[in-house]
């Protein structure tokens, strides 16, 4: 498979004793799908992967799965520091059903380049899965060379690497090492490079913001592939105002700090990794509030095509309601406003004609239960 587009890392939600929330990790799975995230990826940086138990793990993955429900391709992430254990990880990721595998490089001790290739030349020949390298020298120590990278490209189950080194040149160099090979996706792990990949040859991200703006990060691949150049720069240049709240602390503890303030019930991270300052949980307000505030202040009319398919619609509803159910017309009603908003979301006409007729099939009354269902930006 070809990885592609905005991919989201997402949040491991955590209750109050630092227990996994399966319940809201439903909710945030389709609150990414809703937005138009184009892959989930369990057990990345802003996952927690690095705290979380094995039996953690496989027990989120299942979940996982089953709330995704193959409406878009499933990443998780099963690199270890050892290469015996990345196998173990990779083989119960594969058999549970997961699309692709990422796999960090391994950390803690040294490692050198003949090393990594045999490390992930050994992982690829033990499962049939498709692999991303993932790239991270911050976190691990080294940078995977771009030579490292062409190497690994010739094996079949290898097809992507995300670049999470925070250097453009670099992520450029793992894209000329590659164009031999259409199939094999350089993605970003940065997300203010996202835009500046794609121009470059790069197939998308993997994108901590999307866990907080969705509609927005999938908005940057969506409108480069439209070539609305405009738009996309739009979009990627929103999300510098949230970056810069990451030098208050770890960007994966600001990105959940600032999902739990959208009123999502996230929880904080695991401890230690837990502790915001006051000026950094109030650099996050301001940005959320900053966000909504230019959401509130774009009155765009709703065009006239979906207010038509919109009545049409709800008349076919209705009158199914009259035939089968008529106490439940004057309850449904209060739904008309809100359902409005609803249309305001799709700015591509075909986008809006799937979700028409899947809920024409599906007699389905529409709600706003998520913020994300109206705001482009969160």
């Amino acid at each position: 498979m070809e990885c592609k587009g905005i991919i989201v890392p997402i949040l491991t939600p955590m209750n109050a004793d630092e227990s996994i929330n399966y319940g809201e990790l439903k909710n945030q799975i389709n609150r990414m799908i809703d937005a138009g995230i184009h892959g989930i990826f369990f057990f990345g940086t802003n996952g927690e992967a690095y705290i979380l138990t094995p039996e953690e793990k496989r027990k989120i993955l299942e979940a996982g799965l089953e709330a995704v429900d193959h409406r878009v391709p499933v990443y998780a992430g099963t690199g270890c520091i050892g290469t015996k254990d990345t196998i173990e990880m990779s083989k119960a990721a594969e058999s549970l059903g997961a699309d692709v595998l990422s796999i960090i490089s391994p950390y803690f001790a040294a490692v050198g380049q003949d090393e990594l290739y045999t490390h992930y030349k050994r992982v690829a020949e033990s499962v049939k899965t498709p692999i991303v390298v993932y790239n991270i020298p911050a976190r691990t120590g080294v940078n995977i060379a771009p030579a490292t990278i062409e190497k690994l490209s010739h094996i079949d189950n290898i097809v992507g690497v995300k670049d999470s080194s925070g250097n453009f040149d670099n992520m450029l160099q793992y894209i000329e090492a590659v164009k031999y090979r259409k199939d094999f996706s350089v993605l970003s792990g940065n997300d203010s490079l996202i835009l500046w990949c794609l121009l470059a040859g790069g197939k998308g991200s993997i994108a901590g913001c999307a866990n907080v703006c969705p509609h927005n990060m999938a908005g940057i691949y969506e409108s480069f592939m439209k070539d609305e150049m405009e738009q996309a720069k739009i979009y990627q240049n929103n999300i510098r105002p949230l970056r810069n709240t990451f030098k208050f602390g770890n960007p994966n503890t600001l990105i959940k700090k600032a999902t739990e303030l959208l009123g999502y019930p996230v929880g904080p991270c695991r401890a230690p990794f837990n502790s915001i300052s006051t000026e950094g949980i109030e650099a996050l307000k301001k940005v959320l509030a900053e966000y909504k505030e230019s959401e509130i202040n774009r009155k765009k009319p709703i065009p006239t095509f979906y207010a038509v398919l919109l009545i049409l619609y709800r008349f076919t509803v209705y009158i199914s309601l009259l035939k089968y159910q008529p106490a439940l017309v004057a309850c449904r009603s209060f739904g008309f406003c809100k359902s409005i908003l609803f249309f305001r979301t799709f700015k591509n006409p075909i986008r809006f004609l799937e979700v028409f007729f899947y809920l024409s099939k599906k007699s389905v009354v529409f709600s706003s239960k998520s913020s994300d269902t109206i705001s482009p930006l969160l």
